[in-house]
Parts: C-alpha cells; structure tokens; sequence
C-alpha cells in the first residue's frame, strides 16, 4: 500500500513538473514568434548576448545550494533561511562585479546601451536567489503543482507585457522587462503559495553540511554552463547580433523537447 502511495506521488509529481516546463516552453515560444513578428532579430541578439552573463551569474545562486538542500537527508528551515540568506548576499556582489563591467562588455560588443540593459536585465539574479530556495523547497516537499502554477502566472504575465511594449515601440527593453518580470512575478507567486518561513537564530555550524555540498555542485554547474554559454558570447563577438539571433533561437527550438522531458524528470529525481 505504501509502494502504491509512493508511486502515485512520483507520477503526480513528474505529471505537474511536466506540464511546469512544457508550458514554460511552449507559451514562450508562442511569444518569441509574436515578439519576432513585431520586433527585428538585432533586439533578440542583444538580449541573447546579456543572457549569457545572467546565466553565468545564476549558477551561483540556482545550480549550488539550492541542489544541495533538496539532496539532503532532512533539512530545517533554518537551513533553508540560511541558504536563502547566504544566496541574496552573494546575488547583490555578483550583480555589482556585473554592474561594473558592464561598460567593458559594451565596448568589446561595440553595442551602443548594452552597458544599460546589462544591468537591468541582471537585476534578475537577485530576484532568482530568493525564488531558487522557494523552488527547493516545494520541490523537496514534491509540490510541484506549486511551481506549475508559479510559472504559468509569470509566463502569461511577463509575455503579455513584453508583446505590448513592444507593440507601442518599446524595442529591445520589451524583451529586459519580459525577463526581468517573469522572475518578479514566479518569485512573488511562490512566496504567496509556498510554506516556507524564515526562522531566527540561523548559525554557520548548522549549515556546515550544506554549503559543503552546494560547492561541489556549484563547481560542477559553472563547468557545463561555460561550456555550452560559450559559443554565444564568441558568434556575438564575431558576427551581428541579427546572425547571433539565428543560432541561439534555432538552437533553442532544437532541443527544447528534449530539455522539457529531461528537466522534468531530473527535478522529480
């Protein structure tokens, strides 16, 4: 009886992780064609370019200690308040390191304003940092109906948003503001749906454990992500944004199947 229990619980589970990251995928895509159709590919290149760096930065904050505490045995939400504590003050130093490079990166690109929109875009990062350790938590606790309706509300939302700015001539900042506010608004649903509390009296010793896991994990993240995030920042460098928009896109679409079916079991896991 308890086996069948278990078994109904991963299969729920894995059914409303699916449907999070399929609907993730597929409302985004209906909104990138919109955006497409409105937009030129010159904006999208831009953006594609700004990615990298946020994708660089969240892995400090997403892929380290977020994994670590769901790999845990038991965990306490003094745990849990103290990776969320120790993620929020590294997310403010990696976005300033951001904020201060910026106009380098905008000379290297030759791109008039990306400095700008570098760093609104990374503002994300610490938004994510607090939003990483609500998805750890419910997805410790296998609420992933919770995410799926976190997302969903952040994807309609943002991509609405992002399609009327657009339209009203908003250009590339409809596609900062589309990224910028889907974090916003997934973090903010969490935050109303989710159990999670903040607990006091959180000290270093009791959290040994998990920070010497989230390392290890952390390191193994940056490595896959600088090897698959490379290539964009070297076709931005090489070629026109318009050329970069292409490949990431193209890219993209290619392996999103693949990406939904693979992340949604490896969350459930």
């Amino acid at each position: 009886m308890e086996k069948n229990r278990s078994k109904n619980s991963l299969t729920n589970s894995f059914i409303w992780s699916l449907a999070e990251k399929a609907g993730r995928y597929g409302i985004t895509l209906l909104t990138s064609i919109v955006l497409a159709r409105i937009l030129g590919p010159e904006e999208f290149g831009v953006t594609a370019i700004v990615t990298v760096f946020i994708t660089l930065a969240n892995v400090f904050v997403q892929n380290g200690f977020g994994f670590a505490i769901i790999q845990k045995k038991e965990a306490t939400d003094k745990e849990f308040t103290f990776v969320l504590l120790f993620n929020v003050v590294v997310s403010i130093g990696i976005y300033l390191f951001i904020f201060i490079i910026a106009p380098f990166a905008e000379g290297y690109y030759e791109m008039d304003g990306l400095a700008t929109i570098i760093r609104v875009m990374s503002l994300s990062v610490i938004v994510a940092a607090v939003g990483n350790i609500q998805q750890a938590y419910v997805s410790r606790r296998l609420e992933f109906k919770k995410l799926f309706i976190s997302t969903f509300s952040a994807v309609m939302i943002s991509g609405i948003v992002g399609v009327v700015m657009a339209l009203i001539g908003c250009g590339v900042w409809s596609l900062v503001v589309q990224h910028l506010l889907y974090s916003v608004v997934s973090t903010i649903a969490l935050a109303v749906s989710s159990d999670m509390k903040m607990e006091r009296g959180v000290s270093f010793s009791e959290c040994k454990d998990t920070l010497s896991l989230g390392w290890k994990f952390l390191l193994t993240s940056l490595i896959m992500t600088i090897g698959s995030e490379i290539r964009t920042l070297v076709i931005g460098k090489l070629y026109s944004p318009t050329d970069l928009a292409y490949v990431n896109k193209g890219q993209r679409l290619a392996n999103a199947p693949m990406t939904v079916v693979q992340s949604s079991i490896t969350a459930v896991m």
